[in-house]
Protein backbone atom coordinates (compact mmCIF):
# COMPACT_ATOMS: atom_id res chain seq x y z
CA UNK A 1 0.00 0.00 0.00
CA UNK A 2 1.39 2.92 -1.07
CA UNK A 3 2.33 6.20 2.22
CA UNK A 4 -0.43 7.79 0.71
CA UNK A 5 -3.10 5.49 1.12
CA UNK A 6 -2.01 4.73 4.14
CA UNK A 7 -2.01 8.69 5.15
CA UNK A 8 -5.81 8.98 3.70
CA UNK A 9 -7.11 6.17 6.08
CA UNK A 10 -4.95 7.62 9.37
CA UNK A 11 -7.01 10.83 8.15
CA UNK A 12 -10.33 9.36 8.19
CA UNK A 13 -9.95 7.23 11.40
CA UNK A 14 -9.10 10.57 12.70
CA UNK A 15 -12.30 12.33 11.32
CA UNK A 16 -14.76 9.52 12.30
CA UNK A 17 -13.15 9.57 15.53
CA UNK A 18 -13.59 13.52 16.66
CA UNK A 19 -17.28 12.66 14.71
CA UNK A 20 -18.16 9.93 17.29
CA UNK A 21 -16.31 11.53 20.60
CA UNK A 22 -18.28 15.03 19.46
CA UNK A 23 -21.52 12.93 19.17
CA UNK A 24 -21.11 11.45 22.69
CA UNK A 25 -20.81 14.88 24.15
CA UNK A 26 -23.64 16.04 21.98
CA UNK A 27 -25.54 13.12 23.65
CA UNK A 28 -24.48 13.45 27.27
CA UNK A 29 -25.48 16.96 26.53
CA UNK A 30 -28.78 15.86 25.86
CA UNK A 31 -29.12 13.11 28.62
CA UNK A 32 -27.67 15.41 31.48
CA UNK A 33 -30.74 18.11 30.00
CA UNK A 34 -33.18 15.76 30.19
CA UNK A 35 -32.09 14.42 33.72
CA UNK A 36 -31.76 18.05 35.07
CA UNK A 37 -35.37 18.45 33.75
CA UNK A 38 -37.91 15.39 34.36
CA UNK A 39 -39.80 15.42 38.00
CA UNK A 40 -38.54 13.29 40.69
CA UNK A 41 -40.85 11.36 42.30
CA UNK A 42 -38.57 7.99 42.95
CA UNK A 43 -35.94 8.55 40.83
CA UNK A 44 -36.67 5.63 39.16
CA UNK A 45 -37.61 7.44 35.25
CA UNK A 46 -34.10 9.69 36.22
CA UNK A 47 -31.90 7.08 36.79
CA UNK A 48 -33.20 5.33 33.50
CA UNK A 49 -32.00 7.92 31.10
CA UNK A 50 -29.41 6.65 29.31
CA UNK A 51 -27.36 7.22 25.36
CA UNK A 52 -26.32 5.11 22.87
CA UNK A 53 -23.87 6.13 20.19
CA UNK A 54 -24.25 3.68 17.21
CA UNK A 55 -22.12 5.04 14.05
CA UNK A 56 -23.39 8.02 13.14
CA UNK A 57 -26.52 8.00 15.14
CA UNK A 58 -27.12 9.15 19.10
CA UNK A 59 -30.06 8.02 20.78
CA UNK A 60 -30.91 9.16 24.57
CA UNK A 61 -33.99 7.56 25.75
CA UNK A 62 -35.02 5.21 28.41
CA UNK A 63 -37.15 2.16 28.98
CA UNK A 64 -39.35 2.77 31.75
CA UNK A 65 -43.42 2.22 30.82
CA UNK A 66 -44.46 5.50 31.72
CA UNK A 67 -41.87 7.93 30.22
CA UNK A 68 -44.38 9.08 27.73
CA UNK A 69 -47.32 10.13 29.79
CA UNK A 70 -44.72 11.94 32.18
CA UNK A 71 -43.06 13.77 28.72
CA UNK A 72 -47.01 14.60 26.84
CA UNK A 73 -49.29 14.37 29.95
CA UNK A 74 -52.45 12.44 30.11
CA UNK A 75 -56.28 13.24 29.60
CA UNK A 76 -56.96 17.29 30.23
CA UNK A 77 -52.95 17.23 30.52
CA UNK A 78 -51.84 16.67 26.97
CA UNK A 79 -49.02 18.51 25.86
CA UNK A 80 -50.61 18.05 22.04
CA UNK A 81 -54.62 19.57 23.46
CA UNK A 82 -55.90 16.30 21.99
CA UNK A 83 -56.64 14.88 25.90
CA UNK A 84 -59.96 13.92 27.59
CA UNK A 85 -61.97 16.81 27.19
CA UNK A 86 -65.34 15.17 29.00
CA UNK A 87 -64.48 15.54 32.61
CA UNK A 88 -65.98 13.34 35.61
CA UNK A 89 -65.23 16.06 38.56
CA UNK A 90 -65.22 19.88 38.49
CA UNK A 91 -63.09 22.24 40.88
CA UNK A 92 -64.57 25.16 42.69
CA UNK A 93 -61.81 27.92 44.01
CA UNK A 94 -62.04 29.44 47.36
CA UNK A 95 -64.13 32.31 45.90
CA UNK A 96 -66.69 30.22 44.37
CA UNK A 97 -65.74 30.20 41.04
Amino acid sequence: MASIDKLILKLEKLSDDAATKALNKACLTVMNSAKEKVPVDTGNLRNSITYEVDGNEGIVGTNVEYAPYVEFGTGLFSSQGDGRTDVPWRYQTADGK
